[in-house]
């Protein structure tokens, strides 16, 4: 399967368990600039390859609500280009944060204690309910948690690097 493929049908997957009909052109461009922010300070491979693959959730989510100004095959194929450069496998980086995003959904028992922790920074949410599942996102236009910017539940699991296959080892190492 081609890898622009592979990572929008995952996107697409993704966005209908949480709920997503589209996001504000805006939220993506925020999404997206502190994403390559985070690539720029990135002090690990993990994190490295965590920015990458976040920047293509990103790429899709904003291709698939039709904003994109860019050919998002050619934009793929260049993050891919700057994920190898970097020794980052990014379709099996794109599964380890996707498998992570999978978890900002929460069961009904678990709201509760999600919106208080929001509530004691100050932010409030807006929820979306599918399938006995939820999914919270910034109700409010704040610094860093943009007005519909999907957030992460009591119950998130960050990425696990701890697994193989994202890293493509230098040539001197094999």
């Amino acid at each position: 399967m081609i890898l622009q493929d592979a990572i929008l049908k995952k996107v697409i997957k993704f966005r209908r368990l949480v709920g997503f009909e589209g996001q504000e052109n805006s939220v993506h461009e925020r999404l997206y600039a502190s994403e390559s922010i985070e690539l720029l300070i990135a002090e690990s491979h993990a994190e490295t390859a965590d920015a990458l693959a976040d920047m293509a959730v990103v790429m899709a989510g904003h291709y698939l609500n039709g904003y994109p100004f860019y050919n998002f095959e050619k934009a793929i194929k260049g993050l891919e280009n700057q994920a190898i450069l970097n020794n980052v496998n990014l379709l099996a980086a794109f599964d380890i944060v996707m498998i992570s995003n999978m978890s900002k959904v929460c069961l009904e028992a678990d709201k509760n204690a999600t919106t208080q922790k929001y509530l004691s920074e100050g932010v409030r949410l807006h929820w979306v309910d599918r399938d006995g599942q939820s999914a919270c996102y910034s109700a409010e236009e704040y610094p860093d948690k943009p007005k519909g910017k999907l957030l992460k539940p009591v119950t998130y699991k960050k990425p696990d690097w701890s697994v193989s296959g994202w890293k493509i080892l230098p040539i001197n190492e094999h």
